[in-house]
């Protein structure tokens, strides 16, 4: 028999380098690292596979990861030291980033760059918390189809979240004074 080996390539791999990608690019162009690194980086990129979703527990907990990698490890004050909030409201990790995008893209384009990482960051607390509709809601913002095994699941939630940040990263190649310009 001849292996065939498939010419896709797991998401998984593509992970650590993302975030890479997007501290060198916010670093050169606004002066600091998008994600602060922490002591659980390591183990946590390692736990991120799609393997790890052999049943909802792991799906969950593969979730969960995901969003200590992404929204918990945002610096926030970093962003909304470029845009601040109203006075009397408070933005988390991912409202900051979103309204970060929107003075580079346009907002509707920011909101479905980040649909994804705001999903992931609901399904963090899915198995305690959420209804099943709002369990259905944040699957839908990753994309993910419940009706497939838990495995494929975690590599639509690896790709969805994968695809948003080398998104974002793309975002930030943007030259914010050509869209001012043709504003």
């Amino acid at each position: 028999m001849k292996a065939v080996p498939a010419k896709t390539k797991a998401p998984e791999a593509f992970l650590q380098k993302a975030f890479e990608l997007l501290n060198q690019r916010s670093s050169t162009k606004f002066g600091f690292n998008l994600f602060r690194d922490h002591e659980q980086k390591d183990h946590l990129l390692k736990q991120c596979h799609r393997f790890r979703s052999i049943d909802q527990t792991g799906f969950f907990a593969l979730a969960k990861d995901l969003a200590r990698l992404t929204a918990d490890s945002i610096d926030t004050s970093a962003l909304q030291k470029i845009v601040e909030p109203p006075k009397g409201t408070r933005w988390q990790s991912l409202k900051s980033l979103e309204n970060f995008l929107a003075k580079i893209v346009e907002p509707q384009q920011a909101r479905f760059l980040l649909s994804p990482l705001v999903g992931i960051f609901e399904l963090r607390h899915a198995d305690a918390h959420l209804p099943a509709s709002d369990l259905d809601e944040s699957l839908s913002l990753v994309k993910v189809d419940k009706a497939i095994p838990f495995v494929s699941q975690g590599l639509q939630i690896l790709h969805a979240c994968v695809s948003s940040l080398y998104g974002i990263a793309e975002a930030l190649t943007i030259d914010k004074n050509d869209k001012e310009t043709t504003e």
